[in-house]
């Protein structure tokens, strides 16, 4: 039998057909997450976790009562939190941001918008309201606040009325008997929010004062246009904020019953003087009646001061001790509030206000990544509550004739938001390396000015006015101080000489100067 040498497309097909001809089987994997385990044990340790569902994630009464136990915690029982709270506001909001518009081909328009929205941002107090909602974004979940109008103080040369006021999370309230059946069937009403499908706030239902003022009072339907409602978002189906502090409240009533124990523990040492302690058992039983003199069980003793005080027979003196962990009470303090800090991301130096024990180094590396989380809380300002107040004054500004009716909608607009910055402990080293950057051509001064939260155009001038020339002026003469070879090649010589190597004056030719001749 001849056998013939088969192809590789043959052998392919072949394989192929094998493959066909298998039946694959059905194999039970036999593992499992132990944290996933039914036993009584995590069932003890995880009796609370509960599947929730919904867009809210919480029943609104489980959120009212974790709400009144934030705020107790923070702003009336815990100095710690209420301090770290304050740290974080402070470092986020801080003196408020300042609006700057960039406007290619048209810098007019850019600085009217700029002076106007930032001029009416200072009389509104927008800053120090956005410091009261993000106590509120903290404590209770959401940092709320109502787009309204107001009458022009008389003082103002703006004729914009736009106002924003902060208001409570418990004036949103669930309506009843005020809704249509297709409304209901059409959204979702999450304790007073009224959300679409995607889950995009569609309007609130407000009460014009607080529950607890006027209780009778119905809740008024307004659009969410003209709510701001700013908040941490944490799941996909989540639409109302909840207490940032919500998985540290709890450490709040610890640390207090800890400092009592510790407090009660040294001052009932501090009552007693002196404790008095027979020592019968070494007595000799034959001589006992005869040497021991016994005392009555109570029986206080006063010690004068000054004096030599003689025991009975039998009996030794000694000092009650507090036995609590008083000397680790600084230690578990430090540690519950800066556990406790971590979920608004600070760090225990800020959280406690104490840089003790810890050095520079490591002092910065902390601040660097706290930093980062006080970028992504201030991106949030930004886009849920600073861009919805922009858009509305630009609106309002452009009916009144103050600025072009082009630029009356934000996406007309180039902006941007600056915020004071934070500066380096060492401001040598750092200027320096900024000086190199922009000798270097690799950042510009207009670069570290927008990063430290100023207008560039508003310090040049400011700079050339206080040296009495014009920016223009400025900024030639920076350019020239800062590259003066590229200065001169573009500019020309100027009215100062640039600031070049002076050359080595070359003697005439076949002869040596005095330098020569004494190094020869």
């Amino acid at each position: 039998m001849v056998r013939t040498a088969l192809t590789q497309s043959q052998l392919r097909r072949q394989r192929i057909a094998a493959r066909r001809k298998f039946t694959p089987v059905q194999v039970k994997l036999d593992a499992a997450y132990d944290n996933a385990e039914l036993n009584p044990e995590l069932n003890e340790l995880f009796a609370r976790a509960q599947h929730e569902s919904g867009l809210s994630g919480l029943d609104p009464q489980a959120r009212r009562t974790l709400i009144d136990r934030s705020r107790y915690e923070i702003l009336q029982a815990n100095a710690w939190f209420k301090g770290a709270v304050r740290s974080a506001v402070n470092w986020v909001i801080g003196r408020g941001p300042f609006l700057e518009c960039k406007i290619e081909g048209n810098p007019d328009v850019a600085r009217q918008i700029e002076s106007g929205f930032n001029a009416w941002f200072k009389s509104v107090k927008g800053a120090r309201k956005m410091r009261v909602m993000a106590y509120a974004k903290t404590a209770d979940g959401p940092g709320l606040a109502m787009v309204t109008n107001r009458n022009a103080p008389p003082s103002s040369k703006s004729k914009v009325t736009l106002n924003f006021v902060p208001f409570e999370d418990e004036q949103i309230k669930q309506p009843f008997g005020r809704m249509s059946g297709e409304d209901w069937q059409k959204n979702y009403f999450l304790d007073g929010k009224e959300v679409d499908d995607s889950g995009d706030a569609i309007r609130y239902w407000v009460l014009p004062n607080h529950p607890a003022e006027d209780p009778v009072t119905q809740p008024e339907p307004v659009s969410a246009n003209f709510v701001i409602d700013v908040y941490n978002w944490e799941r996909p189906s989540q639409s109302r904020g909840i207490p940032e502090l919500a998985t540290s409240i709890g450490k709040g009533p610890m640390m207090r019953i800890f400092e009592k124990a510790v407090l009660d523990a040294a001052t009932t040492a501090a009552k007693h003087t002196v404790l008095i302690e027979t020592a019968i058992d070494k007595f000799d039983n034959e001589m006992l009646e005869s040497l021991y003199q016994p005392i009555e069980a109570g029986v206080q003793e006063s010690i004068h001061y000054g004096t030599q005080t003689h025991l009975p027979f039998g009996v030794k003196a000694s000092q009650l001790k507090a036995e609590q962990p008083t000397s680790s009470y600084a230690e578990y303090t430090r540690a519950n509030v800066s556990s406790a800090a971590r979920p608004i991301g600070q760090p225990s130096q800020v959280a406690t206000g104490d840089s003790a024990g810890m050095n520079f180094a490591g002092g910065q590396l902390g601040r660097q990544d706290y930093e980062l989380d006080v970028d992504v809380q201030r991106q949030d300002w930004e886009t849920e509550c600073l861009d919805k107040l922009l858009s509305h004054w630009l609106l309002e500004a452009a009916l009144l004739g103050e600025i072009p009716d082009e630029f009356a909608l934000i996406d007309s607009l180039g902006h941007e938001w600056r915020w004071t910055r934070r500066r380096h402990q060492d401001t040598n080293r750092e200027y320096t390396g900024r000086a190199k950057a922009c000798a270097s051509g690799l950042t510009s001064p207009a670069f570290w000015q927008e990063d430290d939260g100023v207008d560039p155009e508003e310090e040049d001038l400011a700079s050339a006015r206080s040296y009495g020339i014009t920016i223009e002026q400025f900024r030639e003469a920076r350019f020239r101080q800062t590259f003066p070879e590229a200065a001169v090649a573009v500019l020309g010589l100027g009215k100062t000489p640039p600031k070049v190597a002076p050359q080595k004056p070359q003697p005439p030719s076949g002869e040596t100067s005095n330098v020569d001749q004494n190094q020869a």
